[in-house]
């Protein structure tokens, strides 16, 4: 803890540099996030899903991106299937997955079966939730970083 010498009279300003870093990371992230929505963001909207994407590096997100945003279009190129863009209508539809058959104009066993190649490529289960938070960082990293 470091004492800044008063500006005024009978005033004292004790800086926490700790809390100021973390007060500094916060503001920048605001900052960030409303930039990318067009809108003011505060306290609170970095306490949501988008928020904590916001504040993460390209680096922490290299394991969505090595495994799950480039393995799904990869497949899709090579067998002429629409898995990503599956998986992005069923994040889009909060894993629901006859919202999800709606959206893509498909039944949906088609979405089910979608959903279990989707599981196979990638390890994760998208009718798990802590999978589910898995594979919806990975589809919101993919738009946030073509925003970035």
């Amino acid at each position: 803890m470091i004492t800044v010498p008063p500006t005024f009279p009978f005033v004292q300003f004790t800086v926490k540099f700790q809390q100021l870093a973390r007060t500094l990371k916060e503001g920048i992230a605001a900052l960030s996030l409303s930039a990318r929505r067009g809108e003011a963001a505060g306290p609170r909207d970095l306490s949501t899903l988008n928020g904590l994407i916001e504040r993460l590096s390209a680096e922490q997100f290299r394991p969505f991106s090595d495994h799950i945003i480039r393995p799904l279009p990869q497949y899709d190129a090579r067998h002429g299937r629409a898995l990503w863009p599956t998986l992005s209508a069923y994040v889009a539809a909060d894993a629901s997955v006859s919202a999800t058959a709606e959206a893509l104009g498909i039944h949906a066993n088609s979405v089910r079966n979608r959903l279990s190649r989707i599981a196979e490529l990638t390890g994760l289960d998208p009718h798990s939730l802590e999978d589910q938070i898995s594979l919806v960082l990975a589809v919101r990293d993919s738009s946030s970083f073509a925003r970035r």
